[in-house]
C-alpha cells in the first residue's frame, strides 16, 4: 500500500483549504461518534448502566488511535468499514463496557449515520459561505444599483440594465440555495434499523418500549434529526441533502461564470480582487477563483444525478452496490460544495467595478442598445419600417442621434425629446425596484444605519495630538490597554475601542459581521470629526482594523495589527465556541481562555490585569459574545490584503499559539506596506503581557509614520 494519500487536491484546486470536514479522518472520528452515542442512547433510554457511555469514551480516549488505513485495508473483506471497526473497538475497551458496543445494530446503521453526520457539519460550512456570499453581494448590488450597463442575451447586447440588478440575480440565486441547503441540513437524520430495519434486535434488547424511544435518543446524542422510521432503502435525506448541495454549486458557478466573461481583456467590466498569474505570460490576471469555481459546477451536476440513480437502485432491505455507491459521490459533492461556497465568498467580496469599461461596452453599438425603445417609441410616430431604416442606417455607421432627428422632422411632431430619448439610463425599467426588492436602502442611506453597539471612549493625551484607536481582543475590554496607554498618550491622543456586549458597549442581540463593526469604528470616528487616525487592535481588534482599513481606506492613515490575522481559527470552532457560550456562559472560557491569552508566568507578574481581564471575560454578555463568534468564523481577508495602501505593522507574540508568527507575518506581507516585528516575553495579548514593549514597538512605528522617522521596528 502507498504511503502517500491519493489525493491531497493537486487535481481538485478549488476545494484545497476547504475540505478538512470530509477527509478520511473526519468520516473515521464521525463512525467511532456514531458508535459511542449508541451506547449513550441506550443509557438514555436506561438500558445500559449509568456512566456506561462515558466509561466508553474514556477507553477510547486512553487506547492507541485506529490506523485509517488499516481499517479502509480490513474493510474490503466485509464491503464496508465498520464491521472490522466494531472488532477494534471492542478490544479497546473494558469487558463490562464491550457487550453495548454496536449492540443490536447493523452496519449501515452506524454508517449512514457517520455519513449524515459528516454532511450535517460540512453543510452548515457550505451554509456560512452562501450567507457570507449573500452579505457580500448585498452591498455590492447596492452599490451598483444605478450603474446602467448592457444586457446580453444569447452573447449579443440586447438592452440596458444595470450592474445592481445583474448582482441581485446572483443574490436571489445565493439566497435560495442557502435555505435549500439549511433546510436539507436541518432534515438529516440518525439512521438506527437494526439487521432488515424492523428494530428487532433492539426490541430484544430493551424491550418494545424503550427500543421504541432509541431512534430519538440516538438522534439527539449526536445533534442529528429524529427519523420517522428506518431509512436504509428510502434515500431521501441523501438525494434532497445532493440536490441542495448541486443547487448551491449552481448558484455560486452563475457569479463564476458571469465573471469570467466580463472580465475577459476586450469586456474588462469585472475583475476579481485578486487575480491568479501565468506561467508564461506575466502580463494576466486569471480570473482564478472564478474558473475553480466553474470547475466544480461542471461536475456536481452529475455527481447529484449518481445519487439518484444509487437511490433508485436501494433495493430489498439493504442495497448490493447502490448505497455502497452513494459514500464517495456524496463526499465529492460535499467537497466540491465546501471549496466552490468558500472560493464564492471571497470572489464576491473582492469584486471590483471598472465603471469606464462598463461605459464604453454601453455605448459601442452607438445607440442601438436602444433599437427596442425606439420601435416602441418612435414606430407610432414616424412608422415601422422608417425606424427599420434608421436602425439599419445607424448599424452602417450614421449618427443615431441626427438620424431620429431628421426622421421626426419629416414626421412634422416635436412631441419627442431626442436626448432623454436615447439615454440608456432611461430605459432600464424597474431595475432598480428588483434591485431593491432583493437588497433594500441600508438605514445608512436614510442616516441612521443598524450596525452593532460599540464602546469609543474620550480621548486622552495632548490636545491637537494625532488620534490613535486601540481595539480590544474577544472577551476582554479597555482594562486590555490601560497599562500601555500611559506611555502612548504622551505623544497621541488614545480612544479605546469596546467590541459589541464588551466593557462599556451595550450588548446586542442582531448577527453582524466583522466588517460591520469596522462600518461602526468608522461612523463613531467621523461623528468626533476626526481624519486620517492612527488604529491598533489585538486579536479581534485586529481583525476590525483590517476591515478598516479596506472598507475605509482614506480613514486611517497607519495601522498595528497585533496577535491577529487576515483569517482566524476554523468557522466551525467559532461556531462550537459560541454554542458553549450560549449554553454555559463565558464563565466555561476563563481557563482555556488564560491558558491561550497570557504567557508563561505572566499571571503571576501580572496578577492585577490579568485578573481584570479574566474578570472582563466573565462579565461580557454572553449573546454579544457568540455573535463576535459567529462573525469571527465567517472572516477571511486573506484574499483583499494587496488592496491596502497604508503602512501596517504586524505584531506577534513569541508565546501565542492562537495567531502565531506565520499569521501576522501572512498580513505583513500580503499588504503593499507591511512590515512585522515579535515580542520575546508575550503571548496572545500583549498589552498584558509586556505593556513597556508594546508600547515602545508602536510609539517607533506611529511615531515614523507621523514625523517621517525611518527607525520603526520592522
Amino acid at each position: 500500500m502507498s504511503e502517500s494519500p491519493l489525493d491531497v487536491g493537486l487535481l481538485t484546486p478549488v476545494a484545497v483549504g476547504n475540505d478538512d470536514a470530509v477527509t478520511d479522518a473526519a468520516f473515521l472520528t464521525a463512525l467511532v461518534h456514531a458508535e459511542v452515542a449508541l451506547v449513550r442512547a441506550y443509557e438514555a433510554v436506561g438500558t445500559a448502566p449509568r456512566g456506561t457511555g462515558d466509561a466508553l469514551q474514556a477507553a477510547l480516549n486512553e487506547a492507541a488511535p485506529i490506523d485509517a488505513a488499516a481499517l479502509a485495508a480490513a474493510s474490503v473483506a466485509g464491503g464496508n468499514p465498520v464491521i472490522p471497526l466494531v472488532a477494534q473497538l471492542r478490544e479497546r475497551v473494558p469487558a463490562d463496557v464491550r457487550a453495548w458496543v454496536h449492540r443490536g445494530a447493523t452496519s449501515q446503521d452506524v454508517l449512514d449515520t457517520a455519513l449524515a453526520f459528516v454532511a450535517r457539519d460540512a453543510s452548515d460550512l457550505v451554509s456560512g459561505s452562501l450567507r457570507e456570499t449573500v452579505r457580500a453581494l448585498e452591498p455590492f448590488a447596492r452599490a451598483h444599483r444605478d450603474d446602467v450597463a448592457a444586457a446580453r442575451t444569447l452573447t449579443q447586447h440586447a438592452v440596458p440594465t444595470t450592474v445592481g440588478l445583474r448582482a441581485a440575480n446572483w443574490l436571489r440565486g445565493v439566497r435560495r440555495a442557502e435555505e435549500r441547503v439549511d433546510a436539507a441540513t436541518r432534515a438529516l437524520p440518525a439512521q438506527l434499523g437494526g439487521a432488515a430495519g424492523t428494530l428487532a434486535s433492539f426490541v430484544a434488547v430493551a424491550g418494545a418500549e424503550a427500543a421504541g424511544r432509541l431512534p430519538g435518543a440516538y438522534a439527539e446524542a449526536l445533534r442529528l434529526a429524529t427519523p420517522e422510521s428506518p431509512w436504509h432503502t428510502t434515500r431521501w435525506p441523501i438525494t434532497e441533502l445532493g440536490d441542495a448541495l448541486v443547487q448551491a454549486i449552481d448558484a455560486v458557478g452563475v457569479v463564476a461564470a458571469d465573471v469570467a466573461t466580463l472580465s475577459r481583456t476586450e469586456i474588462g467590466e469585472l475583475r476579481e480582487g485578486s487575480g491568479g498569474g501565468s506561467s508564461a505570460m506575466p502580463q494576466k490576471r486569471n480570473p482564478a477563483a472564478s474558473v475553480l469555481i466553474r470547475s466544480a459546477a461542471m461536475r456536481a451536476p452529475q455527481l447529484g444525478a449518481s445519487l439518484h440513480l444509487a437511490a433508485a437502485l436501494a433495493v430489498d432491505e439493504r442495497p448490493d452496490g447502490a448505497w455502497h455507491a452513494e459514500w464517495p459521490t456524496l463526499r465529492e459533492l460535499l467537497r466540491l460544495a465546501l471549496g466552490a461556497t468558500a472560493q464564492a465568498a471571497t470572489l464576491v467580496r473582492g469584486l471590483r467595478v471598472d465603471a469606464d469599461a462598463v461605459a464604453r461596452n454601453l455605448a459601442e453599438t452607438g445607440g442601438l442598445i436602444l433599437a427596442e425603445r425606439l420601435s416602441i417609441v418612435l414606430g407610432p410616430v414616424v412608422g415601422a419600417k422608417r425606424v427599420a431604416r434608421i436602425v439599419r442606417a445607424a448599424g452602417a455607421g450614421e449618427d443615431l442621434e441626427a438620424l431620429v432627428e431628421e426622421a421626426l422632422v419629416e414626421a412634422g411632431t416635436s412631441a419627442v425629446d431626442v436626448g432623454p430619448l436615447l439615454d440608456p439610463a432611461n430605459y432600464t425599467g424597474l431595475a432598480g425596484d428588483l434591485v431593491d426588492r432583493v437588497a433594500p436602502p441600508h438605514p445608512e442611506n436614510e442616516g441612521n444605519v443598524s450596525l452593532p453597539t460599540i464602546a469609543l471612549s474620550k480621548p486622552a493625551g495632548p490636545d491637537g495630538a494625532p488620534l490613535l484607536v486601540l481595539g480590544a481582543s474577544l472577551g476582554t475590554s479597555s482594562v486590555l490597554w490601560e497599562d500601555a496607554l500611559p506611555a502612548l498618550a504622551e505623544r497621541y491622543r488614545v480612544a479605546v475601542l469596546d467590541m459589541p456586549g464588551h466593557g462599556a458597549a451595550p450588548p446586542t442581540r442582531e448577527p453582524f459581521t466583522i466588517g460591520a463593526i469596522a462600518d461602526a469604528v468608522a461612523r463613531a470616528i467621523e461623528e468626533r470629526g476626526e481624519q486620517r487616525v492612527l488604529y491598533a487592535g489585538v486579536s479581534l481588534g485586529g481583525a476590525v482594523g483590517l476591515e478598516l482599513l479596506l472598507r475605509h481606506p482614506g480613514l486611517v492613515r497607519a495601522a498595528a495589527i497585533l496577535a491577529s490575522g487576515a483569517k482566524l481559527g476554523e468557522p466551525q470552532g467559532w461556531r462550537d465556541r459560541a454554542a458553549q457560550v450560549r449554553a454555559q456562559s463565558t464563565s466555561s472560557l476563563i481557563i482555556a481562555s488564560a491558558q491561550r491569552w497570557f504567557a508563561p508566568g505572566s499571571i503571576e507578574r501580572n496578577p492585577v490585569i490579568t485578573g481584570r481581564l479574566l474578570h472582563a471575560l466573565q462579565d461580557t454578555d454572553d449573546e454579544s459574545y457568540a455573535l463576535c463568534c459567529e462573525a469571527l468564523a465567517d472572516f477571511d481577508v486573506r484574499e483583499l490584503l494587496p488592496d491596502i495602501e497604508v503602512p501596517v505593522l504586524a505584531v506577534w507574540g513569541a508565546h501565542d499559539e492562537v495567531t502565531p508568527e506565520r499569521s501576522l507575518r501572512l498580513v505583513a506581507e500580503g499588504v503593499r506596506d507591511g512590515r512585522a516585528v515579535g515580542l520575546a516575553e508575550a503571548s496572545h495579548l500583549p498589552p498584558a503581557d509586556d505593556a513597556v514593549e508594546t508600547a515602545a514597538v508602536l510609539l517607533r512605528f506611529f511615531d515614523e509614520i507621523t514625523e517621517g522617522r525611518t527607525d520603526a521596528a520592522a
